[in-house]
């Protein structure tokens, strides 16, 4: 499994990499708290919604705990993305950066 804890996640954004941060949490989850810049696709939407994402880019999935992401992140490997997971999801993140 690519994973990817908070603290690469935050390096990679504070120096501009470009990456596509993907919040695969309900739209409603979503709207109340998400990482800037993030995009959302929920779960239940990703098989549908995958061609377009932008097959160059590194993806950075995450959920709130870190282990519905891990199935979109299996999904999006097997369809040929980069993409990592984000160890812990929301959760840890906003604990880090509270």
């Amino acid at each position: 499994m690519n994973n990817i804890d908070v603290k690469q996640l935050m390096e990679k954004i504070i120096s501009k990499e470009n990456i596509v941060v993907l919040d695969v949490r309900s739209k409603v989850q979503y709207n109340e708290d998400h990482i800037k810049g993030a995009i959302n696709i929920p779960m239940s939407n990703l098989a549908i919604e995958a061609d377009n994402l932008d097959i160059d880019k590194e993806i950075v999935v995450y959920c709130n705990s870190g282990k519905v992401s891990i199935g979109a992140t299996l999904f999006l490997l097997d369809k040929g993305f980069n993409v990592k997971n984000l160890k812990g999801g929301f959760e840890v993140y906003k604990k880090i950066t509270n």
